[in-house]
């Protein structure tokens, strides 16, 4: 392990995935009070037409649940077949009246408004609207094949985890702690597309990112955000 590092940041990626989102907001190309409908819209299915994209952001869509036919590290190099598992799947409540956290679901959806809306991939777009102004050599989703054997691996260590924990994890992610480890490592994980839990960067890049935010949306001269996207 160096400075240079890439590790995973798991659920941190959603800050990142987040703020790509308000970049599209801040630029007029979506409004948080959308539906996510208005941008995939075979989404509009069984009470989730009411789903908006600031729902998604605030962990209160009522999808948090990623069903089990989704959890296979095969479909991350199929995404419309992720997109569309989701789109079938049914609320676990009326959008905006709970709050539960989205593990997984709420990113594949905000990857694929991105997607929508600048024809990109949201790994592309990130690239070329964070990571290249800021030349960042890693924060972004996944790696590419040739910085594989730089990744820094995952590891469980310290006590089990103990209901209701593990049962609540289970239930999000649809495997257990171990099994979610296991599964960060394999290269299918390492080289996709996760919005919602799979960035890596280094220490640095990390914190440069939050240093932006922390400048109201600016980083060495360069501007990325307006100071009102920030707050």
């Amino acid at each position: 392990v160096s400075t240079e590092t890439p590790f995973n940041i798991f659920s941190a990626s959603k800050a990142i995935t987040a703020m790509a989102i308000h970049l599209l907001d801040q630029r007029h190309l979506v409004h948080l009070e959308d539906p996510v409908c208005d941008y995939i819209p075979h989404f509009g299915t069984h009470g989730k037409q009411w789903i908006t994209i600031r729902h998604l952001l605030t962990h209160r869509a009522g999808v948090p649940n990623l069903p089990s036919e989704a959890i296979d590290l095969d479909l991350l190099s199929r995404p419309s077949e992720i997109i569309d598992i989701l789109c079938e799947s049914e609320v676990s409540w009326r959008p905006g009246r709970r709050l539960g956290y989205h593990a997984i679901t709420g990113g594949f959806l905000l990857g694929e408004v991105v997607r929508r809306v600048t024809g990109m991939s949201i790994r592309a777009f990130l690239d070329r609207e964070l990571r290249e102004p800021l030349r960042f050599k890693g924060l972004n989703y996944g790696v590419p094949r040739a910085r594989l054997d730089e990744v820094a691996w995952n590891y469980f260590t310290g006590p089990p985890v103990l209901p209701p924990v593990s049962m609540a994890f289970q239930r999000l992610l649809g495997a257990d702690f171990h099994t979610t480890v296991e599964l960060s490592n394999d290269p299918r994980f390492t080289l996709g597309i996760i919005p919602a839990g799979n960035v890596f960067a280094s220490a640095n890049e990390l914190s440069r990112f939050y240093q932006l935010l922390l400048n109201g949306g600016e980083l060495d001269g360069v501007r990325l955000f307006d100071s009102r996207t920030v707050r």
